[in-house]
């Protein structure tokens, strides 16, 4: 098992619309940076934005909980 890196917090957006293979990048990405084999960041801080969440108000919500 490989150690979970505590300092790792990431906000990953997918928006869709006319980019639609930016929400399965996104989750992709997100499940990497979780997984524990990999990244191995802590679940509860990777936030994922995607489709109709994916708005400039919970954006900018993200980003100042990622300060």
């Amino acid at each position: 098992m490989t150690a979970i890196f505590q300092q790792g917090f990431a906000l990953v957006v997918g928006v869709g619309a006319d980019l639609p293979n930016t929400i399965d990048d996104a989750k992709g990405l997100a499940n990497i940076l979780k997984d524990e084999g990999r990244c191995a960041y802590p679940t509860n801080q990777v936030s994922l934005l995607v489709s109709e969440a994916a708005i400039r108000e919970n954006i900018l919500s993200g980003l100042d909980n990622l300060a």
